[in-house]
């Protein structure tokens, strides 16, 4: 059971969108979620994608040690919907007063649990190596918060020292008809600066090129990058709403994994080799991993069952009807409480030898009758009993059973029938 649920988890990591949709949600919902409604929607009907969705109620938390408006109290937990477990939030922080950094972080720290941000982005970052202490002492302010995702907007190039600081870095923030994707190649995306820990807004983009641009989230996607935002907008200081034919996007962003661009060249085309190559890969892992999730239910649907002992039953007529008779048709006790052929203990209550054997190996309700008086065995006139010989009760049976019959009596009393416990059903 251990082992399917890891299975499972495994599964559902690989089916997660490599590339990542950014949201920058800065206008104020209602006190009904309204103003959200559309966008929530769209976190939970694409499960399988990540949504880091950005929010700032008054150009960061508002006032210091103070609690949100009643609007965030009851709609931040909407962009978190159990549908999508990959939904993170993120209290805005603007780092050009730097004064008030951490007294914002610790506003955010100081709501409750249902509506805190999950992570913190600092914006209008300067991403060089000289005020790398100033921001790491931010970054580090914020995990001793219990902030568990910290995110950058540098809006361009930053320093790979910035890269093991943080888990995403904005390094392009501008117009959709200047980004060029494919600088996003062998300089950019390196060992220090990994494009999977970087993200592009994109923005004066027409309402359809953001509903249709699936060519170029492919590349993006192909190139590994980490997340991605477009809207018509010229700057996310404009933004009052979500942009234009925006579900088509996440859904563009959604289906953009794994994926090579149609044409390329140079190092991107390497990187799209790369990318294919990783898809078949990650395909034949994925193939295996349902394979064994297949065996891991139908394990679960059909568990092994304990198969029943079972007892032999002996199918010779003979033997049928000496476990059948009545008690006074088994072997009597001789004329000094012996069975023929064994000393004489006449008064030691113990028994022994096979008379021993056949009290061990019979129901209790025969214990009584080879406990009891039988009739005498023959006279000692008669000839001396032959080996292995069994006497009947009856007062007309003088001879006994052959060998053969006593072994298979033996082999019945050594794996008797099941009896019912009402004694008078045997």
């Amino acid at each position: 059971m251990f082992f399917c649920r890891i299975v499972r988890t495994l599964v559902f990591a690989l089916s997660l969108s490599a590339t990542r949709v950014i949201a920058p949600l800065y206008h104020n919902p209602d006190s009904t979620c309204a103003a959200w409604d559309s966008y929530t929607k769209i976190i939970q009907n694409h499960p399988h994608t990540t949504f880091y969705t950005i929010i700032n109620p008054n150009h960061g938390p508002g006032t210091a040690n103070s609690q949100p408006r009643g609007g965030y109290q009851a709609c931040v937990q909407n962009l978190r919907p159990s549908a999508n477990p990959n939904a993170i939030v993120l209290g805005y922080v603007d780092t050009k007063s730097a004064s008030t950094v951490l007294a914002d972080i610790d506003t955010y720290a100081g709501w409750q649990p249902t509506y805190r941000p999950t992570g913190i982005f600092l914006d209008n970052v300067t991403a060089t190596a000289e005020n790398l202490e100033m921001y790491s002492g931010y970054v580090s302010h914020a995990k001793s918060k219990g902030f568990t995702f910290t995110g950058l907007n540098a809006g361009g190039p930053a320093d790979a020292t910035y890269f093991p600081l943080v888990d995403l870095i904005n390094t392009y923030s501008g117009a959709y008809s200047s980004f060029n994707p494919t600088s996003f190649s062998s300089s950019a995306n390196s060992d220090s600066t990994p494009i999977s820990k970087q993200s592009v807004w994109l923005f004066d983009t027409s309402p359809s090129t953001i509903g249709s641009s699936s060519g170029l989230l492919n590349q993006l996607g192909a190139a590994g990058l980490g997340a991605v935002f477009m809207s018509n907008e010229t700057t996310a200081v404009g933004l009052s709403g979500l942009p234009p034919n925006f579900a088509a996007f996440v859904g563009d962003v959604a289906t953009a994994k794994n994926l090579a661009p149609s044409s390329s060249s140079g190092p991107s085309a390497s990187s799209s080799s790369q990318a294919i190559v990783g898809g078949v890969l990650g395909g034949l892992v994925v193939f295996l991993v349902l394979v064994v999730i297949v065996l891991c239910m139908r394990r679960r649907k059909h568990p092994s069952e304990m198969t029943p002992f079972q007892v032999a039953t002996p199918t010779n007529p003979a033997c049928d009807a000496s476990i059948n008779a009545p008690p006074d048709l088994w072997p009597p006790r001789g004329s000094e409480g012996t069975f023929p052929g064994e000393p004489s203990i006449a008064s030691d209550p113990v028994m022994s030898g096979k008379r021993a054997l056949m009290f061990a190996t019979t129901p209790p309700s025969m214990h009584q009758s080879l406990r009891g008086t039988h009739s005498p065995s023959p006279s000692a006139s008669d000839s001396s009993p032959a080996a292995h010989t069994i006497y009947s009760s009856s007062a007309t049976s003088d001879a006994g059973a052959s060998s053969e019959d006593w072994d298979r009596l033996m082999l019945a009393q050594q794996n008797p029938p099941p009896y019912s416990p009402n004694p008078t059903q045997h």
